[in-house]
């Protein structure tokens, strides 16, 4: 027989698995925007009523969560009063779904193994291989330059779309890599910061090498521009730009808590390129982050991206190539490192809270713990020494102002995660991350936020492993 939760909760809507829960939350028009409308028991629960419906409905054994928690309970009485104990482990046994609502959630379980019993064993075509016809180095080099040349020439063929971000905290570049990796199937896709347009020569150039440009632009403060968009900002205020020739989409970024504002300089980036000359592809997009903004720009650059196709590509390949944005997101990457120049780990943390903000040095005092005795979590009070080196700077820290903390985290669990990595670089070298996304597509960096650092120093400062899923962290448990 089939258990219910066991296809709807693990297999379906596993993180790990089909990761179904925010495709059917929307399907079902639940609010997804927030943890706090509970849409996730919701799909959960809706999901195991229709598994459950339909296995009893094709005439196939299905049991619920709840009959056989009790069941298992019942079996695991008898076990320990006819052997004296019974091999059990807890993840397995308690379903996934209303946990603390069955018996088996309050039973304490020791997982050992008894003998004889079935094990797995590696796969026989390991030992039993029929043998390979046998091809020559030169063939083989031979067939992959011919794949190489017919490659780069139907890459060129390819029209060319730039994807162009305005970010302060890195939401619109995110946004423009997901665009990337849904327009990459179709056509020559490059990702440019705002940096790069700011001066006349650099525009031109974008313009006359892309065929669409396509903005993510976000706001700061009452709807400015980004700390890095203040050229560009006030080129463009001044009218310094002449858009002729530019086939053009803007996505603005906003918050609604700022409603006379909202999303002012992706406005005026979209009303200044059309005024000047640019031909708009689409109309204007606007993400709130005070409702579900990966939405919003889903539903816009997918009818874009569609409309690109109809009007750049030959009617014939058009249905191989036309695609999804979450068939996009889930695009096999390929990444390698290398190695690069040292940086220190303080030029990394101030990339990644941004020119605006200011990187201090504390010394902890003291420590104490809040947490009472025997606590699950423990919280603790950090007094922090710092000496200004003026007045000025003695002011930035007032009553009510909020403060971001680079912590480290524990040895023993990075060595549990570099145990488990695999062809792992040396550890003291510095090193870049680079990524791939697509064949035809040269090799990138992945972040230049963590460029320079040694896999010690990422582990350690950069990566939260203090939240990793319980199936991570099981796995890292078990002995290699």
């Amino acid at each position: 027989f089939f258990q219910d939760t066991e296809i709807s909760v693990m297999n379906l809507l596993g993180v790990g698995r089909y990761n179904l829960m925010e495709p059917i939350g929307r399907a079902l028009k639940l609010d997804v925007s927030k943890n706090s409308t509970y849409w996730k028991s919701m799909v959960a629960i809706e999901l195991t009523k229709a598994v459950y419906h339909s296995f009893k409905l094709a005439r196939v054994s299905m049991i619920d969560h709840f009959t056989m928690a009790e069941n298992f309970s019942s079996f695991m009485k008898e076990e320990v009063r006819t052997r004296g104990g019974c091999p059990a482990d807890w993840i397995w046994v308690v379903p996934p779904m209303s946990s603390g609502l069955v018996p088996t959630f309050h039973h304490e379980m020791l997982r050992y193994t008894l003998s004889p019993s079935y094990e797995y064993q590696s796969l026989p075509v390991q030992f039993f291989k029929k043998p390979r016809k046998r091809v020559s180095f030169r063939a083989l080099v031979i067939t992959i330059m011919y794949f190489l040349q017919m490659m780069k020439k139907c890459s060129k063929e390819r029209k060319r779309v730039t994807m162009v971000y305005a970010t302060e905290g890195g939401t619109a570049l995110n946004y423009a890599m997901i665009a990337e990796s849904l327009f990459v199937k179709a056509f020559n896709v490059s990702i440019l910061p705002i940096t790069e347009i700011t001066d006349k020569d650099g525009l031109r150039m974008c313009i006359d090498t892309s065929d669409v440009v396509i903005i993510v632009a976000s706001c700061f403060g009452h709807g400015g521009a980004p700390s890095m968009a203040e050229g560009f900002h006030q080129n463009i205020l001044n009218k310094a730009y002449c858009f002729d020739g530019m086939t053009f989409a803007v996505f603005g970024l906003g918050s609604s808590q700022y409603i006379e504002t909202f999303a002012n300089f992706g406005k005026l980036i979209d009303s200044e390129i059309g005024m000047s000359g640019g031909k708009r592809l689409a109309k204007i997009g606007f993400g709130d982050d005070q409702a579900d903004q990966r939405l919003a720009f889903e539903n816009w650059i997918q009818p874009l991206y569609d409309k690109c196709c109809n009007e750049y590509l030959p009617s014939d390949i058009q249905i191989d190539l036309k695609g999804t944005v979450r068939e996009g997101v889930t695009f096999n990457k390929v990444y390698r490192w290398r190695y690069i120049n040292k940086r220190s780990l303080n030029e990394c943390f101030q990339e990644m809270i941004g020119p605006s903000a200011k990187l201090f040095e504390f010394t902890i005092k003291d420590k104490i713990n809040l947490s009472t005795d025997g606590a699950s979590e423990k919280y603790f009070l950090l007094v922090l020494l710092y000496t200004p080196e003026s007045n000025k700077e003695a002011e930035l820290f007032l009553p009510g102002h909020h403060l971001g903390i680079f912590p480290k985290n524990l040895s023993s669990v990075k060595d549990k995660v570099v145990k488990r990595l695999y062809d792992v670089p040396f550890r003291g070298i510095p090193l870049i991350l680079e990524e791939k996304i697509a064949v035809h597509k040269s090799w990138r960096q992945w972040n230049s936020h963590y460029s320079g650092l040694t896999l010690d120093e990422f582990l350690s400062n950069v990566t939260d492993l203090n939240r990793m899923p319980a199936c991570i962290e099981t796995f890292l448990e078990t002995s290699i």
